[in-house]
Protein backbone atom coordinates (compact mmCIF):
# COMPACT_ATOMS: atom_id res chain seq x y z
CA UNK A 1 0.00 0.00 0.00
CA UNK A 2 1.30 3.10 -0.83
CA UNK A 3 -1.68 5.87 0.11
CA UNK A 4 -4.76 5.21 1.82
CA UNK A 5 -7.15 8.35 1.14
CA UNK A 6 -10.62 8.38 2.92
CA UNK A 7 -13.41 9.93 0.44
CA UNK A 8 -15.83 11.85 1.89
CA UNK A 9 -19.32 10.23 0.85
CA UNK A 10 -20.67 12.50 -1.45
CA UNK A 11 -22.18 9.35 -3.24
CA UNK A 12 -21.72 6.76 -0.79
CA UNK A 13 -20.67 6.07 2.52
CA UNK A 14 -17.31 7.10 3.33
CA UNK A 15 -14.48 4.54 3.62
CA UNK A 16 -10.71 4.03 2.84
CA UNK A 17 -9.48 3.31 -0.81
CA UNK A 18 -6.10 1.64 -0.72
CA UNK A 19 -3.51 2.57 -3.75
CA UNK A 20 -0.73 0.67 -4.39
CA UNK A 21 2.53 1.89 -5.42
CA UNK A 22 1.67 0.90 -9.54
CA UNK A 23 -1.30 3.23 -8.88
CA UNK A 24 0.21 5.91 -7.81
CA UNK A 25 3.08 5.69 -9.70
CA UNK A 26 1.28 4.92 -13.41
CA UNK A 27 0.07 8.55 -12.77
CA UNK A 28 3.41 10.44 -11.97
CA UNK A 29 4.89 8.85 -15.27
CA UNK A 30 1.55 9.64 -16.99
CA UNK A 31 1.09 13.08 -16.28
CA UNK A 32 5.40 13.24 -16.88
CA UNK A 33 4.88 11.97 -20.02
CA UNK A 34 2.52 14.08 -20.58
CA UNK A 35 3.49 17.50 -20.13
CA UNK A 36 7.39 16.46 -21.04
CA UNK A 37 9.26 16.96 -17.35
CA UNK A 38 12.31 15.94 -16.71
CA UNK A 39 14.99 15.93 -13.73
CA UNK A 40 15.78 20.19 -14.99
CA UNK A 41 12.48 21.16 -13.74
CA UNK A 42 11.80 22.67 -11.03
CA UNK A 43 8.53 21.52 -9.40
CA UNK A 44 6.14 24.55 -7.65
CA UNK A 45 4.30 22.54 -5.00
CA UNK A 46 1.32 25.12 -3.67
CA UNK A 47 -0.33 22.18 -2.09
CA UNK A 48 0.78 20.95 1.59
CA UNK A 49 2.75 17.85 1.38
CA UNK A 50 -0.10 16.30 3.63
CA UNK A 51 -2.68 16.65 0.99
CA UNK A 52 -3.05 14.26 -1.98
CA UNK A 53 -1.95 16.84 -4.33
CA UNK A 54 0.72 18.12 -2.61
CA UNK A 55 2.17 14.29 -1.95
CA UNK A 56 1.22 13.22 -5.79
CA UNK A 57 2.06 16.27 -8.39
CA UNK A 58 4.42 18.13 -5.51
CA UNK A 59 7.07 15.42 -3.72
CA UNK A 60 6.29 12.12 -5.55
CA UNK A 61 6.98 13.73 -9.02
CA UNK A 62 9.96 15.39 -7.70
CA UNK A 63 11.55 12.32 -6.40
CA UNK A 64 10.37 10.69 -9.54
CA UNK A 65 12.16 12.92 -11.61
CA UNK A 66 15.02 13.88 -9.47
CA UNK A 67 14.10 17.17 -9.50
CA UNK A 68 13.96 20.19 -7.38
CA UNK A 69 11.06 20.50 -5.50
CA UNK A 70 10.08 24.44 -4.02
CA UNK A 71 6.66 24.51 -1.93
CA UNK A 72 5.41 27.49 -1.18
CA UNK A 73 5.07 27.95 2.56
CA UNK A 74 1.78 30.33 2.62
CA UNK A 75 -0.95 30.98 0.10
CA UNK A 76 -2.96 33.95 0.81
CA UNK A 77 -5.25 34.97 -2.10
CA UNK A 78 -6.10 38.20 -0.66
CA UNK A 79 -2.29 39.13 -1.67
CA UNK A 80 -1.48 40.03 -4.83
CA UNK A 81 1.14 41.18 -6.56
CA UNK A 82 1.45 43.95 -9.21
Amino acid sequence: MSLLAFTSGTESKPKGVVHSENTMMYGTHAMRDLIGLTSDEMIWGPSPLSHGTGFQWGLRMAVTLDATLVNQNIWDPSRRSG
